[in-house]
């Protein structure tokens, strides 16, 4: 949003939300968390909609008039941050679904503020139905570094139903000989599968990772079609994508060399895949995926 003084409220849960978070602020944009404190009794108040939240709302509250525009992340449990920040502030404000809408606070969010908020989100099928705008998910710019990639295939996420197919592409890809670097989050004490993981990975971790391997593997849920920040880390790290998402074709930095589509391109051209470099991809090409240019995109599309 050249010329526009923005304000980014969001979460700061896990250390992939914190590295947004740094990262923004890296940018000269203004990120902050939503809350004065992520203590059990803050958790309480905002997780049932208690009355006198906005008690612990961060100092951003103090400010609100010396932005043009503000943006609010997905991650809350009520409605009630946005009707407040309305309350005081008559410009814009954008809720910002860089989730697919899956529950049914989320649905009940939407509800209470489609009027007085504008509503975007990353994927296709929520903005048909929920007659939302339309804008990509965002990652950063990164140096370069000259890395050897290494000859591994790189999967990390929670299950949500997808462990068949993530087992179906660890068996393709361990018979050409790549090596299965999987790490599958289930919070069911019971569960032995393998690939199976009961802690997240820390996110530098998740970065490093990627970074070094020859390919990462995104599963999308049922439902979602938008790209997702995995498939951008892939493209601004240099690796590899093997990816369900057929829609991705459709993106502009799209290219047959870098990313293979399962169920649509033929398994047989897999080995060969893994097999040739990555063909980079021109700086401008991905300035809308970048945080300015994501930010761009809200005034452009609106």
């Amino acid at each position: 949003m050249k010329n526009s003084k923005v304000l980014i409220l969001k979460d700061n849960y896990n250390s992939f939300e914190q590295y947004y978070l740094d990262k923004l602020n890296e940018c000269g944009i203004d990120a902050e968390f939503y809350y004065t404190s992520s203590s059990m009794l803050r958790k309480a108040f905002t997780h049932y909609a208690l009355p006198f939240e906005s008690l612990w709302y961060g100092g951003w509250k103090n400010n609100l008039d010396t932005y043009d525009c503000i943006i609010v992340f997905d991650s809350l449990h009520s409605a009630n941050l946005l009707k407040y920040i309305r309350k005081k502030y008559r410009k814009r404000l954008i809720f910002w679904h860089w989730n697919p809408i899956k529950r049914d606070k989320d649905i009940s969010i939407w509800a209470e503020t489609k009027k007085m908020c504008e509503h975007w989100t990353f994927n296709p099928s929520d903005a048909e139905r929920y007659e939302m705008n339309l804008n990509n998910q965002f990652f950063f710019y990164q140096n370069q570094e000259d890395v050897s990639k290494g000859e591994s295939a790189f999967f990390v996420g929670t299950d949500k139903g997808r462990y068949e197919k993530i087992v179906a592409i660890s068996d393709d890809l361990k018979g050409m000989g790549i090596a299965i670097d999987f790490h599958v989050i289930s919070m069911n004490g019971n569960d032995t599968r393998k690939y199976i993981e009961k802690t997240y990975m820390e996110y530098s971790d998740v970065m490093s990772h990627i970074r070094k391997s020859k390919a990462v593997v995104e599963i999308v849920q049922d439902g979602q079609n938008g790209l997702t920040a995995r498939a951008l880390e892939a493209m601004f790290f240099e690796t590899k994508l093997i990816t369900n998402n057929r829609a991705i074709r459709n993106f502009n930095f799209y290219n047959y060399n870098d990313i293979f589509i399962i169920g649509e391109d033929n398994n047989d051209r897999l080995d060969a895949f893994l097999h040739t470099p990555f063909q980079p991809i021109e700086k401008k090409a991905l300035y809308q995926y970048d945080a300015n240019g994501w930010l761009d995109n809200f005034m452009r599309r609106k």
